[in-house]
């Protein structure tokens, strides 16, 4: 307890709070309590029959316990727990097993603090131990009740442990690269903004623009409030050529979140390329006040600057780039030129 405490208050500091990053923030707290049992018994399932899985799942909520969804979910947790009550009053190793089933997941059930991943399978590397434990357990009863079918029971288990292992195998090239993986997992996930995305990024390497480009504009359509899609699509745009719509996608994804200084850079990048430098000028003004001792934007900030013929200033940003990146190449080939050319 003492360590938890600790990692506790660690963790409030360094992140501002236990989860700053509120996952369906739309929904009420008595509605993430409802969303527990639905999302429990989709882990069961996870664990008791592995297949088609997916590196990322999309939660759909319910809003009501009423739902189908939530009354079976209901009758699932409870039922579960009756049995591990029994289980503690029976059998010792059968209730120590179906705890280790079912605390490690309480994290997992906190929605809030899941992210957009409320339901994923690592959540189950844990419980998987407790599952096997049963398993092993039920199975040993049974070899003691019905003695004449050991033989059977053998070969259920060989049959089990294979269909697994087969499961394990055949998922195992899913995880080749990031294009192949997030393909299927696009393809089982398809209101999924995080796993398209990272498909788009793929794609993009692969020098696949057009495809990722219907991707991103795919989130779009989603949620028109992504900055990443939008920074991303931006990014697409300007390895096309397409510097117009690129500037228009930075500046909707600077609009949506100031702080994406990425977004930001790109957008400065875009308008000195298209040789708007009052507008890059003002952005790198921008980046300045959160960022005062980035060298490379003093640096680029400079050379802007002197390409406007504002000299001094341009010397200054020069200068402090170098100061505080003294193998900034660049930087000192810039200053060097206004020294000659001044």
């Amino acid at each position: 307890m003492v360590v938890l405490g600790i990692y506790l208050i660690v963790r409030s500091s360094v992140l501002g709070g236990l989860a700053p990053v509120k996952a369906h923030a739309e929904l009420s707290t008595y509605q993430y309590v409802i969303n527990v049992f639905p999302l429990f018994s989709q882990y069961l399932e996870r664990l008791l029959f592995p297949i088609n899985l997916n590196a990322f799942y999309t939660l759909h909520p319910i809003y009501s316990i009423g739902e189908m969804k939530g009354l079976l979910g209901l009758l699932i947790t409870a039922a579960y727990g009756i049995i591990t009550f029994i289980a503690y009053k029976k059998n010792q190793t059968a209730f120590f097993s179906l705890v280790l089933i079912a605390v490690p997941l309480l994290p997992a059930l906190y929605i809030p603090g899941t992210g957009e991943a409320s339901l994923a399978e690592r959540y189950l590397y844990l419980p998987s131990m407790g599952f096997v434990v049963l398993v092993a357990l039920f199975l040993t009863w049974l070899r003691g009740k019905m003695p004449r079918y050991k033989s059977g029971i053998f070969l259920f288990v060989l049959m089990l442990a294979g269909l697994y292992s087969l499961q394990t195998i055949g998922r195992n090239p899913i995880w080749k690269d990031n294009f192949v993986l997030f393909t299927d997992t696009v393809h089982k996930s398809p209101d999924a903004e995080l796993p398209r995305g990272m498909l788009g990024n793929a794609l993009m390497d692969m020098g696949r623009l057009d495809e990722a480009i219907e991707h991103y504009r795919t989130i779009l359509k989603l949620n028109p409030n992504s900055p990443e899609a939008h920074r991303n699509l931006g990014l697409a745009y300007m390895k096309k050529g397409m510097k117009k719509e690129a500037i228009e996608e930075y500046q909707k994804a600077v609009a949506i979140a100031p702080a994406d200084f990425e977004a930001r850079r790109n957008l400065v990048l875009a308008y000195e390329e298209a040789g708007l430098l009052d507008e890059a000028i003002t952005q790198y003004r921008t980046l300045l006040d959160h960022t005062p001792k980035s060298a490379e934007t003093h640096g680029r900030l400079g050379k802007a600057l002197a390409q406007k013929g504002m000299m001094e200033e341009a010397i200054s940003h020069l200068t402090q780039a170098v100061a505080l990146n003294p193998d900034y190449i660049d930087a000192h080939y810039n200053l060097g030129s206004l020294y000659a050319d001044w």
